[in-house]
């Protein structure tokens, strides 16, 4: 083992430690530097010999950033936290944030509204443990990997348009398209609910429906964590918005304008997050008997993927920040960052086009997508983002089994 790693056991132990510290030393707790806390040990984790099914959460998802960030491994504890707040942070979605947070043994429950309920006998009893072995950090402080060129630096605030593909992006996917298929059954067993829930969308959803909030709880009941789960308020938040009388048109034409495939995506998506979170900051100061104060209207650039994929199937995809930033980091293609384009979603599709292409010439792919989704809604978009998860979430080497 080298000198500067510690067993996953003992890393546990010292996260849960140092997130217990920063709980019990701050008031009002920040979801952020809670869990660039928690994570920046996960750096010296031995992960080179510990087992699949030992890591999860902030492990699983730190594991996936070194893979393409080895330097943080000779730095300092402030600068390895400093690094996390520039460099991970912004690959994972405000979602995931609290469900990784959720997963630390010192958090009791976070509340919809976002307030952090620990558990604050087992933050004491972690704070007062003296003895884990303590974690080697290396001696060098953060800096910002350079640029290559002055002709990238000089482009960075520009806004991109279209993407230019990798040029190696077939031969960069084959291998992971060839273990996708030796996995099929075991990734399509799991993730079929996304066929499921489309068609239930394709066949439910009308705009025109006077009790829209009812329609839409019936459209989109079979997503089952898209827009929903422990952490995912985002399907409750839209349906208590619609349930009101005085605002229902105005969700309804709140979402026309996001389903709307004449307007820009960029435009159309700013403007669905901007007239929606109009709406719910109205409806709390109307309705302070169904809204707290401090309740968010709780929609993101997730959500409205999977709003646009449930509608427009053949067109669209679901975007999940944390799957497509461990996609990259596993497969190693290369792309401008999604914030380099005039909307993120402008420039996922894009790229999501381009793989789905390198896909659809996989005869043998197309053959197990056809057999499994008979009549798919999708024309191989659901499978394009289906690929991706899987080697976001279930892949952890080509000669290994899938870790559930």
């Amino acid at each position: 083992m080298a000198s500067n790693v510690l067993p996953v056991s003992i890393i546990k132990q010292r996260m849960n430690q140092d997130a217990a510290n920063y709980l019990l030393g701050n008031e009002p707790v920040s979801i952020d530097m809670l869990l660039v806390t928690a994570a920046t040990p996960a750096i010296h984790a031995d992960f080179k010999n510990a087992k699949p099914e030992e890591l999860n959460g902030i492990l699983k998802q730190i594991q996936k950033f070194l893979k393409s960030h080895m330097r943080f491994l000779n730095f300092d504890k402030e600068a390895a936290m400093k690094g996390l707040s520039e460099e991970w942070l912004d690959s994972i979605d405000e979602t995931d944030k609290m469900l990784l947070v959720s997963n630390l043994a010192v958090i009791e429950r976070i509340t919809e509204e976002g307030e952090i309920i620990p558990k604050k006998k087992l933050c004491e009893t972690f704070a007062s443990i003296v003895n884990f072995e303590p974690v080697k950090y290396g001696n060098e402080t953060y800096a910002v990997k350079k640029k290559t060129s002055n002709r990238s630096a000089s482009l960075s605030k520009e806004k991109i348009i279209s993407a230019v593909p990798d040029q190696k992006l077939a031969e960069k996917l084959l291998p992971y398209i060839n273990w996708y298929k030796k996995w099929w059954g075991f990734v399509s067993r799991r993730e079929d609910y996304k066929w499921t829930a489309t068609k239930q969308f394709q066949s439910k959803f009308d705009i025109k429906q006077d009790d829209l909030a009812t329609n839409l709880k019936e459209a989109l009941s079979e997503e089952q964590n898209l827009v929903s789960g422990p952490m995912n308020f985002s399907k409750s938040m839209l349906l208590k918005n619609a349930r009101l009388e005085d605002s229902k048109e105005d969700v309804r034409s709140a979402l026309s304008m996001l389903f709307d495939e004449t307007i820009d995506l960029a435009i159309r998506a700013n403007d669905f997050l901007e007239q929606f979170g109009s709406i719910h900051e109205r409806n709390k100061k109307k309705h302070p008997d169904k809204f707290k104060a401090n309740e968010n209207h709780k929609q993101d650039v997730h959500a409205i993927s999977v709003y646009l994929a449930f509608r427009y199937p053949a067109k669209h995809y679901i975007y999940k920040e944390t799957v497509w930033y461990n996609f990259v980091n596993e497969t190693g293609i290369e792309y401008p960052s999604l914030y380099r384009f005039t909307h993120k979603l402008v420039g996922y599709e894009q790229i999501c086009d381009q793989i789905r292409e390198i896909l659809m010439t996989d005869k043998e792919l197309l053959s197990l997508n056809d057999s499994t989704y008979k009549n798919d809604p999708s024309n191989y978009h659901l499978l394009t983002q289906d690929f991706m998860y899987a080697i976001s979430e279930y892949f952890v080497g080509l000669d290994k089994d899938p870790v559930a």
